[in-house]
């Protein structure tokens, strides 16, 4: 770990505990997914990937595990909160730093949104699909276009 004076040059005052434990992880890890988070989205990734559900799982975590060894490595050279904004404000400059961190935010705001959004759009569109003038699910109203 990193003692008290290697913090202070980065103008960090050490206030709280720093300790995770394994146990505290894996339970902030089980609460933040929902464990049931994966049967919500099973029919759209098995669409999107063409029924190679575990193929496109597999891509996604060799991603999250570059991702987090690529943190894992920001974390030992600026030990401090603040993610994406801590940085890249230390590791460019803080300008950056300030313009990664509103980004990420509108990411984690923006994009939930947005993307419901696209599908209530597109799923009450007639569907040209089945040439059937319904919404793609079949119960929600059509929209002519």
């Amino acid at each position: 770990m990193f003692d008290q004076n290697e913090l202070e040059r980065y103008g960090y005052r050490q206030e709280l505990s720093r300790q995770l434990r394994f146990r505290d992880l894996l339970a902030y890890g089980l609460v933040y997914m929902v464990p049931i988070a994966p049967m919500a989205i099973f029919g759209s990734v098995y669409a999107g990937s063409g029924g190679m559900v575990a193929l496109a799982y597999t891509i996604g975590v060799v991603a999250l595990v570059f991702t987090a060894f690529s943190y894992a490595q920001m974390v030992r050279a600026f030990p401090m909160s603040g993610s994406v904004y801590n940085y890249a404000g230390r590791g460019i400059r803080p300008p950056v730093g300030f313009l990664a961190g509103w980004v990420i935010l509108l990411d984690y705001v923006w994009y939930p949104g947005c993307f419901t959004w696209w599908r209530r759009w597109r799923c009450t569109r007639p569907c040209r699909r089945y040439r059937c003038g319904r919404g793609c699910w079949g119960s929600s109203p059509s929209i002519r276009s």
